[in-house]
């Protein structure tokens, strides 16, 4: 996003030009044109590994999915509230670690999609650390809700919070 590609290949032989292609790539941003269902699976996908990931305490990664949030969206609050509580546990009790593991699987679910909201259900397991035992891997499951065209942010997450 944000970025045009154009890459221009002159052949040449003794001074001949032989041919000439150009290769161009347009940002939908730059040009007006809406993402494509790739394009929000693969941000809703990256919005739930960076909020399943801390390391060490280290939530930076947490923060980048805060920001990957829709400014007018009560998940922005929310996400906010529930930084700030896991920042607090973490300096009291020690570091949680907690990471993705392999890559989730997203996919665009066709039936909720209206056209300000594209639903994405995305998949991932987590394997936590810290606190008494490591316990096995878990999969996290969450409706992420990107609202449509752009720039694409995170309007709402469904089923978070209950895992």
């Amino acid at each position: 996003m944000g970025i045009v590609l154009a890459v221009t290949v002159v052949l040449a032989i003794a001074g001949g030009v032989i041919a000439v292609l150009l290769i161009a790539s347009r940002d939908h941003e730059a040009h007006g044109g809406s993402p494509s269902d790739a394009e929000y699976a693969a941000f809703a996908r990256a919005f739930v590994v960076d909020i399943y990931t801390v390391t060490n305490g280290d939530f930076s990664r947490s923060n980048s999915a805060l920001a990957r949030t829709c400014v007018d969206s009560t998940v922005r609050r929310d996400l906010r509230n529930a930084l700030a509580v896991l920042e607090h546990s973490n300096t009291s009790s020690g570091q949680i670690s907690q990471r993705v593991v392999g890559i989730p699987t997203a996919a665009i679910i066709p039936d909720g999609r209206t056209s300000t909201a594209i639903p994405v259900l995305v998949s991932a397991t987590v394997e936590s650390a810290g606190g008494v035992g490591s316990p096995a891997p878990t999969t996290k499951t969450v409706t992420v809700t990107i609202r449509a065209g752009t720039p694409m942010c995170v309007a709402n997450v469904a089923n978070f919070a209950s895992q």
